[in-house]
Formats: structure tokens, C-alpha cells, sequence
């Protein structure tokens, strides 16, 4: 069976500005296994991965808040791990 998590992305006009973000996404409860970023002459593109409907609003909500655009979220598969006792 698969988890259903969500990644949510935002566009930045360059990499300081997208990582001004990070302590609030921190302060937020995200870890930073979950806060990535590219960064290529268009801009820098934020992604948070996000676990619960919640998380995916907060995100949206403090990318919109620190200036990012085309701020969008998409559904990703995430395979489970089963581990033998």
C-alpha cells in the first residue's frame, strides 16, 4: 500500500530570497529533509513536502506570505517501507 503526500512548490526571483523561508518553514514543524530547492536563470523553485492536508495549506499559506509565485501543490507516491521484526 502507498502513502499519499503532497509537495508544494513556489517560484522565487532568486535563491536568498527562496531561503528566507526556511526558519519559518522550521518553526512551522517541517523538517529539512522536506524544504528543497532548484535554482536556474528563471529563478528559484521552493518545494515542501507535505504529509498531511494541513501541512499542505500551511505551506501554501508562508510561500504566498515571503513572495513566491505560481505557487502550486501536486499529489506524490510515496512507496512504503516494510521492515521485518
Amino acid at each position: 500500500m502507498a502513502e499519499k503526500k503532497t509537495v508544494v512548490c513556489g517560484i522565487y526571483q532568486n535563491k536568498a530570497q527562496a531561503e528566507q523561508i526556511t526558519p519559518d518553514l522550521l518553526a512551522a514543524g517541517f523538517t529539512r529533509d522536506a524544504i528543497s530547492s532548484e535554482h536556474d536563470n528563471a529563478g528559484t523553485r521552493l518545494s515542501v513536502h507535505c504529509v498531511t492536508s494541513e501541512q499542505d495549506t500551511q505551506a501554501k499559506d508562508l510561500l504566498k506570505q515571503t513572495g513566491a509565485q505560481d505557487i502550486s501543490s501536486s499529489d506524490e507516491k510515496v512507496d512504503e517501507v516494510f521492515v521485518e521484526s
